[in-house]
């Protein structure tokens, strides 16, 4: 039976059997969700990001690269630093002999790399440089004192819920960083508008 292509069904009709395979229909169901989900990435492509990118002050041209270069440089990471672990790993070696399986523990220890993502660090550094040069121009001081203290209130936020988790480094909740994000830039707009 090959699982990759559904489910085998085997019926006898008169001593011959037939193969045959069934196909869920949640998969159909499926298909319309990943369509709708490209339509919808599509529109967002085509109007959504340009416009946002051009209330900020930037080329909708440059803004589609950047984009682009965030999307396909988050699987881009650069080392930066590389540190051997002090704490030791038990890993478990199995050994078959006559038969019999022995588990062998030995001790290893692990290498932890520090690395940069391309897509998550890098280009956002860059855009956000590029509004910080435009605030600079248009003499807008009071605009970057807010945009620092919301940049700190996230930074201090995201320490707070950031916990290390052995063997996978330091762990954060995805949905913490954008919401407090978000609720920064909506008070910072509320405050530059009064």
């Amino acid at each position: 039976m090959d699982r990759r292509r559904g489910v085998l069904c085997e019926c006898g009709r008169g001593g011959i059997m037939d193969r045959g395979y069934f196909y869920s229909p949640i998969q159909y169901i499926l298909f319309l969700i990943y369509f709708f989900i490209l339509f919808i990435f599509s529109m967002a492509l085509i109007f959504i990001i340009p416009y946002t990118f051009e209330r900020l002050g930037i080329n909708p041209f440059l803004a589609l690269l950047l984009f682009w270069l965030s999307l396909i440089g988050s699987f881009i990471n650069i080392p930066i630093y590389r540190m051997k672990s002090r704490v030791p790993i038990i890993r478990e070696r199995y050994v078959n002999f006559w038969g019999i399986r022995y588990r062998i523990p030995y001790v290893e220890y692990e290498n932890t790399t520090l690395a940069v993502n391309v897509g998550g660090a890098i280009v956002p550094v860059f855009i956000s440089i590029l509004i910080f040069i435009s605030l600079l121009l248009n003499h807008l001081y009071f605009v970057i004192i807010k945009t620092l203290v919301g940049i700190s209130i996230t930074t201090l936020i995201s320490f707070i819920f950031a916990r290390p988790v052995k063997g996978l480094g330091i762990a954060l909740p995805a949905f913490i960083p954008p919401i407090v994000a978000a609720l920064m830039g909506i008070c910072r707009v509320s405050c530059i508008k009064n």
